[in-house]
């Protein structure tokens, strides 16, 4: 009778196993997810990234203000949670899941050089990028730029 009881659990075990590996390949858990990203500048306006564009392009007129360029917030594009998907979330720029950011600028007639700040402050071209880093766990590497053409107003 033990024999019999013990050959019931074992093939009650190797079932349970079995349909749980079968689940696992119909529903795979991803790890990391596609993410939405808004850039803002300030006093201008917000600009979105889904994960299908990696680059914008936007004039506006020089009128003297200094305006900040920064990621406000980003959001996980294909995540199965509906919260997720939908709510907004502040960007993390430290520790593992961070976002790095940098800009060019390039003065009129001049030589492309590297800003300290993420400020635009004069005429010519600037280039805000941000990115997903490779260490992030829960998202996909990612890659935006957002081109920044500041000209005089000639009317």
């Amino acid at each position: 009778m033990k024999r019999i009881i013990a050959i019931a659990l074992v093939c009650a075990c190797v079932l349970l196993v079995c349909t749980s590996c079968k689940k696992g390949e119909e529903y795979p858990e991803k790890d990391a997810y596609n993410v939405t990203m808004k850039v803002v500048i300030e006093g201008i306006g917000e600009y979105i990234f889904p994960p299908d564009v990696k680059e914008m392009t936007v004039t506006i007129p020089y009128d003297g203000v200094s305006r900040k360029v920064y990621l406000s917030a980003y959001q996980y594009y294909d995540h199965p949670n509906k919260t997720f998907r939908e709510s907004w979330f502040e960007p993390p720029f430290e520790g593992r899941d961070v976002f790095k950011e940098g800009m060019l600028y390039e003065p009129p007639g001049g030589l492309r050089k590297s800003k300290e700040e993420n400020i635009i402050d004069e005429e010519g071209v600037y280039a805000y990028t941000c990115y997903v880093s490779t260490t992030s766990q829960s998202m996909e590497f990612r890659f935006i730029a957002l081109h920044i053409v500041v000209e005089e107003n000639r009317r």
